[in-house]
């Protein structure tokens, strides 16, 4: 399997800042399709490595975003999900 350079990114927005997990093939004879993935919605990023590690031994680049305003929502998707939210 070809190798994967793996590295931890970060840049800010809107005040805040973001991770990025980077996996990159390490040969490449030029550009390289790419993959953004958002993590932060639950579950497990760890997971999402091994998936990204696969796909860029593939030939692809892969970044996955840690999107940091999702465990604000929470209680709004377990309201919705449990058929609890009022219109309006």
């Amino acid at each position: 399997m070809p190798t994967v350079n793996e590295s931890e990114l970060a840049f800010e927005s809107g005040g805040k800042n973001i991770r990025v997990d980077a996996y990159l093939p390490v040969t490449t004879a030029g550009p390289v399709p790419a993959v953004l993935a958002l993590h932060g919605a639950g579950g497990d990023v760890a997971s999402m490595g091994r998936y990204a590690s696969t796909l860029a031994a593939q030939g692809f680049a892969v970044f996955i975003l840690h999107f940091s305003i999702a465990p604000a929502l929470f209680p709004l998707i377990r309201r919705l999900s449990c058929g609890t939210s009022q219109a309006g």
